[in-house]
């Protein structure tokens, strides 16, 4: 997978496909294909590549049409569902998919053709690093410090800021924009069931952002401090234990931290912190799970740039 398109900056499972994201500024859709049961009960899957969006049906239809292509560069034009940079991150809900990159974009996919339906050319100031999505609307985060909230809607009623002319039904129209971090933002989690959404920047915290029906969208009602260096990113238990939430956090300064939020309330605690990567944390993820021989915790998994992939059990019990 890594040798196809430079290195992957995202990965996204969505359905019963897996998407990468890539440094040539391309996304691959690749199925399952064989399931190997190894030592120890193990099981690895082998996985095919079938689809590179934009498609080259989908590129074909537009490459016709002057009105596709958008100026990228001084003296280099490409059409408008192509990404002109590294798509840095990705997203879905159940029929579309959105990639965002660091040539400003915002995407959208419809996952049934894999066809391109609209494009914010420029949502941002500067290279977008995050993107979360849930029901109806859409945030992406980047390096100019802000966080946006776009709703899905008719094309008619879609921000000014989508490029490319074409008679897609849908669009992205621009709530609201939340800014509290002072530097880069690297990360975003979405708790579509509390509606709580965590941004982790550069300063070295992390907001968290609670729904409320006013002008702003969203409001900061806490922020989460400890690390020493630069958030990178964030992941949501998949579950919830004995009333608890749980989030965990991976930053420059190399160490892992797992937060709790109590249900229904803003109030985030620090349970622990994991320490044992040689250099950044990049990425986690996590799950709350309980068994009857090791008890109720939560299983994370993260990847640094010391070129480790570590799993950790925290242990909720006490």
């Amino acid at each position: 997978v890594g040798s196809r398109g430079g290195s992957i900056k995202a990965i996204l499972e969505h359905q019963n496909r897996v998407l990468t994201a890539h440094q040539d500024g391309k996304i691959r859709v690749w199925r399952k294909k064989k399931r190997h049961r190894q030592e120890q009960g193990i099981i690895s899957e082998e996985i095919e590549l079938c689809h590179t969006l934009p498609t080259v049906k989908d590129v074909l239809s537009r490459s016709i049409l002057p009105s596709s292509y958008i100026q990228v560069r001084r003296h280099r034009k490409k059409l408008w569902i192509q990404h002109a940079d590294a798509v840095s991150c990705l997203a879905a809900t159940k029929d579309l998919v959105f990639s965002a990159s660091w040539d400003r974009s915002l995407k959208i996919w419809r996952a049934a053709d894999w066809k391109c339906l609209n494009s914010v050319r420029a949502a941002h100031d500067d290279a977008i690093n995050a993107v979360a999505a849930a029901q109806q609307f859409v945030y992406t985060a980047a390096a100019d410090g802000k966080i946006k909230a776009w709703e899905l809607c008719s094309n008619s009623q879609s921000s000014s800021f989508l490029g490319g002319k074409n008679k897609a039904q849908i669009g992205l129209s621009l709530v609201a924009v939340l800014e509290r971090h002072k530097s880069s933002v690297n990360a975003l989690a979405l708790d579509s069931s509390s509606g709580y959404l965590y941004s982790a920047s550069s300063d070295r915290s992390i907001v968290v952002w609670e729904r409320e029906e006013t002008a702003m969208h969203m409001a900061a009602v806490d922020a989460l401090r400890g690390h020493c260096m630069a958030v990178l990113c964030l992941a949501i238990s998949s579950g919830i234990q004995d009333g608890h939430f749980f989030l965990c956090s991976g930053s420059a300064d190399r160490t892992i931290r797992v937060w709790s939020r109590e249900r229904f309330t803003a109030i985030h605690s620090c349970l622990c912190v994991i320490k044992g990567h040689q250099g950044p944390v990049k990425s986690v993820s996590m799950a709350a799970c309980s068994s009857s021989s090791i008890g109720a915790g939560a299983r994370v998994v993260s990847g640094g740039l010391d070129r480790q992939v570590k799993t950790w059990w925290v242990s909720l019990d006490g």
